[in-house]
């Protein structure tokens, strides 16, 4: 790919059949900030963060290590990964109240989650990159404090039993 938009490297990730990508020209956060002067704006960086791929030239793209800096999140995500279906994306009412419930439960007890970097997680965890692309969605509504319906699926005292996982 020449000059891939972050939403085709998704569209990829959701492909199964794929057994190598090489992107051109990619872009990060720190490509943008200078040439467009937006802070906002990712671009690649979750993927490269994720695959932790091999640089042959040009500009780099940092790579974040750790993927997610909360260890009580990453055991929240290690979770959903085992408790939901990611070929079926978040579109089954179980598994997206699960996501929610969880996201909602750890931003109540303080714990604090980067939308982009729950993306690179759930790649680094092998999701399909629509299935990430959904996880990061719902957190950045978790985050603005958007009201989202869903069924509490996960245990009262999920988040002591991720912090028990973290250390």
């Amino acid at each position: 790919m020449y000059r891939p938009l972050a939403a085709h490297l998704w569209e990829v990730e959701t492909k199964r059949s794929t057994s190598a990508v090489a992107a051109l020209e990619i872009a990060g956060p720190e490509h943008y900030q200078r040439s467009v002067g937006t802070e906002d704006i990712v671009g690649c960086q979750p993927w490269v963060t994720a695959l932790k791929l091999v640089h042959l030239g040009g500009p780099t793209i940092k790579v974040k290590e750790p993927i997610l800096l909360d260890p009580v999140v990453a055991a929240a995500v290690d979770a959903f990964t085992d408790l939901i279906n990611s070929s079926t994306r978040l579109s089954d009412s179980r598994d997206r109240s699960t996501v929610l419930d969880g996201l909602t439960k750890l931003r109540k007890a303080g714990h604090h989650f980067d939308p982009e970097d729950l993306l690179a997680g759930a790649l680094a965890r092998n999701w399909r990159g629509d299935a990430a692309v959904q996880l990061k969605d719902l957190a950045s509504e978790v985050n603005a404090g958007k009201r989202k319906r869903f069924t509490e699926q996960l245990r009262s005292d999920v988040v002591e039993n991720w912090r028990k996982e973290a250390h």
